[in-house]
């Protein structure tokens, strides 16, 4: 979709210069902290991994730089809102709240003309429609699906799973592997590096019970180079964002404060991903068999918030010394 809001980029330095302004008044709104708090989402975590990066993207799209309605971080964060389980009615009014803070932030400073109202308004309510609509099929159409891995006893590759029963509509254009190569330059050294370290993290994980600090940090080294080859492909932004989520969560996580009782669940859902990690680069960029290069996108995604979701930091632990920035 493409909208010009050409009197709000008369003001954009002013917009660009309040944001920190603008997230902590949207994310100090009383309706907007108790429900994220309901679902125990800390206000640091959604602040640094969604809040800032949503005015960003809102930003970009007022300077033409983003596509309105294309920003990977909201795909992200919705799935995360339903593994936490959060309604359409708190999902719409965390994210009308955000409408309501910038036209108050332009109101405040002397800005908010008809035409800067209408298009602030503009702005905002067609990335709710996107937010409503997305929102809606990851309830309604994901559930026939491919679900999460369910830590059976033996993990099934999900990426196998997915093979099996996908279905993607026909009026969909879907992109071969084969037709992506070719309108991309694959990084072989790269591809190098990530089979070494996946082999070295899957050893680990198989043979230790527990997740040591070491492997933790194997792992950290592994979904940061997962996440640089995806940004270099730039058809996965968001998976990339979502993997760059997580290997934040890891590398300020102590795996020593991880429960007992999620040890097993922990390291069941690292290594599913991994290998369905392992199994995407080996489809979609060495053997180029996919039909189709995102067939995975949505398994990896779920898989990847589930986990998130066993590493955030309780709402309770706020001040226990957590720092997002």
């Amino acid at each position: 979709m493409s909208k010009t809001f050409e009197h709000l980029l008369q003001h954009i330095d002013i917009i660009e210069e309040r944001s920190d302004e603008l997230l902590a008044q949207w994310l100090d709104i009383e309706d907007v902290k108790e429900r994220l708090a309901a679902h125990d989402i800390q206000y640091d975590f959604f602040a640094k991994f969604f809040g800032v990066k949503v005015i960003e993207y809102a930003i970009g799209v007022i300077r033409s730089q983003n596509h309105l309605g294309n920003c990977p971080v909201i795909g992200v964060m919705l799935i995360l809102f339903k593994k936490k389980d959060i309604s359409l009615h708190d999902v719409f009014i965390i994210c009308v709240n955000l409408k309501n803070s910038l036209i108050l932030l332009l109101q405040r400073e002397g800005i908010l003309s008809k035409e800067v109202y209408e298009e602030a308004a503009l702005l905002m309510d067609l990335n709710f429609e996107g937010v409503i609509k997305e929102y809606m099929e990851l309830y309604y159409l994901d559930d026939k699906g491919v679900d999460t891995c369910l830590l059976p006893d033996t993990v099934t590759s999900a990426a196998e799973k997915a093979i099996r029963v996908s279905e993607v509509p026909s009026d969909i254009k879907m992109t071969s592997a084969v037709e992506f190569a070719t309108d991309v330059e694959i990084d072989y050294e790269l591809i190098d590096e990530l089979n070494e370290l996946e082999h070295d993290v899957l050893v680990e994980l198989e043979f230790n019970e527990s997740v040591s600090s070491e492997v933790f940090e194997n792992i950290v080294v592994l979904f940061e180079q997962y996440s640089r080859a995806l940004n270099l492909l730039m058809e996965f932004g968001e998976l990339a964002y979502t993997i760059n989520v997580l290997t934040n969560l890891l590398r300020n996580h102590d795996s020593s404060s991880i429960p007992e009782s999620d040890i097993v669940s922990v390291s069941i859902y690292l290594k599913a991903i991994i290998n369905d990690l392992q199994f995407w680069k080996e489809s979609v960029l060495i053997k180029q068999s996919a039909e189709d290069i995102h067939y995975l996108d949505k398994t990896l995604l779920s898989s990847i918030a589930q986990l998130e979701m066993m590493l955030m930091p309780p709402v309770e632990a706020e001040d226990a010394g957590i720092e997002f920035f």
